[in-house]
């Protein structure tokens, strides 16, 4: 199952080792946290909690890191047809050290981007940071069948595989918000 976790703003967040034991069930086998401060003053965390599936190895643990650590990826989720894309990338010269999909993904991310996602075929949601751009990526399957909450409010983003680990960043997200709970028995939604 796995569960991802992510954190970007101007102030570190302390609770983030919280934050992802509080969605540790959906990966007992390891867990990652990535933090970098970048040159404008935003702090990165993303965090991994491993459900092993495909290769069981640790050195598909994550977040993954490219060697010359430019680029970062939290991953849930399977890709269906990561040995034919794994054969592609391999064509094109890309070597490999794992034999699983998540390695597949960070190279085709890296490679391609994140406008190609169209070509994996599974359920995934993931977060892929390229440090040179300070760009970060996050996306799932078209279906939604891999969760991705997200909460954005003044220079700062979440985003968790569960609700839980967005209330364990922001304990603030758990209190309604009257005005959208009027809107919600007006409209409906």
């Amino acid at each position: 199952m796995c569960g991802i976790l992510g954190h970007i703003s101007l102030k570190k967040n302390s609770r983030f080792s919280n934050a992802l034991d509080s969605i540790a069930h959906r990966g007992p086998d390891a867990e990652g946290i990535y933090e970098l401060v970048t040159e404008n003053g935003f702090n990165i965390q993303l965090g991994h909690r491993r459900l092993s599936i495909i290769d069981t190895t640790s050195v598909s643990n994550q977040p993954f890191l490219s060697r010359d650590n430019l680029y970062v990826l939290v991953y849930n989720g399977e890709i269906y047809n990561f040995k034919s894309i794994r054969d592609d990338l391999i064509e094109l010269g890309d070597d490999f050290e794992t034999t699983g999909d998540t390695e597949v993904l960070f190279k085709f991310l890296i490679r391609y981007g994140a406008e190609s996602i169209d070509r994996l075929k599974g359920m995934f949601a993931f977060a892929f940071y390229d440090v040179s751009k300070n760009k970060l990526t996050i996306g799932r399957d078209h279906l939604g069948i891999k969760p991705l909450y997200y909460y954005f409010k003044d220079s700062t983003l979440l985003f968790s595989s569960e609700l839980k680990g967005l209330f364990a960043l922001n304990p603030d997200l758990r209190k309604i918000d009257s005005d959208q709970f009027a809107e919600y028995f007006l409209n409906g939604f």
